[in-house]
């Protein structure tokens, strides 16, 4: 998948000039030895083909991890992808117009890539599919073991740990990924909450700072409390999630009350820890906090 990162990748812009009843042909062509023999290269990331209106203009949008990288692919085993795209563009009638290296000197988008790791092929499907249709990008796996090996998190701001993934393989996830992007954040998510958690974690601390700051939760003998600092009115819905094992109820709602600007506090019940796996908040429908409990 193209990606684009500040000053991080190495991007080679190929234009052709083609007969317009070739021009998809050659990017057939071309397509194909980069399948063949070029994406296995060490340092490739895409390559992308775009193809001009009036048929006579092709453009490759390669990218790569470096120039060495690229560089050392034609070095080794290039000859022949370079041999066969020849003799294509020989056959559909093109010829090279330019060649360019540039680097990303600045990106402007409007949302970050997410990776979701879960261990339930249908849960996962279902929450991709939910992201997806509020127009965030995500990719997804139930194979954790090899989910470093499998992508590179310079490629996305958020990598989403489902509850399968705890204890000792989140931790080296952890930390392979953050060798690939110091920069890239980590989300524990809980299945029947974990679109709300994406979505918050997304939107950052300032959309949740519309209504409240200062939220946590404490140990008050057997029970739990919740404070806060409410900023505006709001609408104030406390949730506690049960595991799938645990017995029904599965969602218990604690409190639902309007709040008014300043401080918070809500007591949860010692009884809600027995089967408790996650605490939710929702403010306005639209703002989210949680603790695990």
């Amino acid at each position: 998948m193209p990606t684009i990162d500040e000053n991080q990748l190495f991007t080679v812009l190929v234009e052709f000039e083609v007969d317009p009843d070739e021009q998809q042909a050659l990017i057939d062509a071309i397509a194909d030895q980069v399948e063949r023999h070029i994406k296995s290269h060490s340092g490739f990331v895409s390559a992308s083909f775009h193809a001009s209106d009036d048929g006579r203009r092709i453009v490759n949008y390669a990218q790569w991890r470096s120039q060495e990288a690229w560089s050392a692919s034609r070095e080794s085993g290039g000859d022949a992808a370079t041999a066969a795209i020849a003799e294509a563009m020989k056959r559909c009638g093109a010829k090279t117009a330019k060649v360019d290296f540039f680097r990303v000197a600045r990106v402007v988008e409007n949302a970050r890539q997410v990776l979701v790791l879960g261990k339930s092929p249908e849960v996962l499907q279902g929450i991709m599919g939910q992201l997806e249709a509020l127009g965030i990008r995500v990719q997804g796996s139930t194979d954790g073991e090899h989910a470093a090996d499998q992508f590179d998190a310079r490629d996305f701001g958020l990598i989403v740990f489902g509850g399968g993934l705890v204890g000792p393989l989140s931790e080296r996830l952890r930390r392979e990924f953050s060798q690939q992007s110091p920069s890239v954040e980590f989300l524990d998510a809980f299945a029947p909450v974990a679109v709300r958690q994406i979505v918050s974690a997304l939107q950052g601390k300032s959309a949740k700072q519309r209504y409240v700051t200062d939220f946590h939760v404490v140990e008050d003998g057997p029970d739990y409390l919740v404070q806060a600092t409410i900023l505006q009115p709001c609408t104030v819905r406390i949730e506690v999630y049960r595991p799938s094992d645990a017995p029904p109820p599965h969602i218990e709602l604690v409190d639902q009350s309007t709040a008014a600007p300043g401080p918070f506090e809500r007591r949860i019940d010692a009884q809600y820890r027995t089967y408790g796996h996650m605490l939710f908040m929702t403010l306005n429908d639209d703002g989210y906090c949680w603790y695990h409990m």
